[in-house]
């Protein structure tokens, strides 16, 4: 019973690392980010303890729900909406995303 949990610690340490990588690889070329992991407490309602209403309708505890929206946010990256933006921006974050997931290229849609 501990390999899928070890598994899924492994692929949570790359994916750790790899939101890591992004974030650095986007600030390195000037483009301000964080990884959300880090502001989920003020952006992910399952960090909501000081809502006495919300954990009441869950039972008495957040720990465990929410469970989909807290798998897409451990995996994301946070990008500012530049609404004015220099030309080369689109092209300077495929590039750091490119280079940090080590990836030849990514789609419109960002796939690698």
């Amino acid at each position: 019973m501990g390999r899928p949990r070890q598994v899924t610690r492994l692929s949570s340490l790359l994916a750790t690392r790899a939101r890591r990588q992004c974030r650095s690889n986007l600030l390195d070329v000037g483009v301000s980010t964080k990884i959300l992991p880090e502001a989920v407490s003020w952006h992910f309602a399952g960090t909501w303890a000081h809502m006495p209403e919300l954990v009441e309708a869950h039972g008495g505890s957040l720990d465990e729900e929410f469970p989909k929206s807290k798998a897409l946010i451990e995996r994301a990256v946070s990008l500012p909406v530049t609404v004015e933006m220099d030309d080369d921006l689109p092209e300077l974050v495929r590039g750091a995303l490119v280079d940090a997931l080590g990836v030849h290229s990514l789609d419109s849609d960002g796939r690698a």
